[in-house]
Parts: structure tokens; sequence; C-alpha cells
């Protein structure tokens, strides 16, 4: 019974590998197929590449900068519109009407 159990948990283990769905055939041609795809200017493309993730990196870089709290509470001051974000939520528009400094528990 237990080897009976045991051999049915082994043939249903999703981490078991398996066969290729596809045929060896239609395997081989698509790898060939993939291995014909010619890119123009792979030079090009690759340096773009790697300007933009930098161009992406020194935007986030930024934008931690400019909302620092040593350099945005400055600018909160009543009747201004702010565009509230939280990572991905976006809150939209509002108007401040007035703050307070949190302040950390070690400070109270």
């Amino acid at each position: 019974m237990r080897e009976c159990l045991f051999s049915r948990k082994v043939r249903t283990s999703p981490f078991l590998i398996c066969d290729s769905p596809y045929p060896s055939s239609e395997l081989k041609r698509e790898e060939e197929a993939k291995g014909s795809i010619v890119v123009p200017d792979e030079e090009l493309v690759a340096q773009y590449y790697e300007y933009r993730q930098q161009l992406d990196q020194m935007t986030a870089d930024f934008r931690e900068v400019v909302h620092h709290p040593s350099y945005s509470l400055p600018f909160l001051q009543p009747g201004r519109l702010v565009k509230v974000k939280h990572k991905d939520l976006d809150f939209g528009w509002g108007v401040i009407i007035n703050y307070q400094k949190r302040l950390s528990p070690k400070v109270r």
C-alpha cells in the first residue's frame, strides 16, 4: 500500500519533468526559425537598451531626491494642488488644507 501511494505521488507531482507537448520535428523547426532571425544594427539596439536602463535609473534617483521630505515640505502650503500617488495607487488631485509633520516614536 505504501509503495502504491508513493508511486502515485511521484506520477502526479507538479515538478515531474515530462516530455515536450510538441513533436521534436516542430521543436527543431522553431529553433531554426529563432536562429534565422536577424536584428539589423543589433549593436545600436543593445546600446539604446543600455541607455534606456540608465535613464530609467536616473529618473528614479531624481524622483527619490525630489520627493524627499527635506525638499518637499517647504512646498506643502494650504491651498496648493497636489497629485497623490502611493506606489501603484493613484488617488488623483487634491488640495492641501493643513498638514502636520509626523514625529518618529523615538522623539515622542
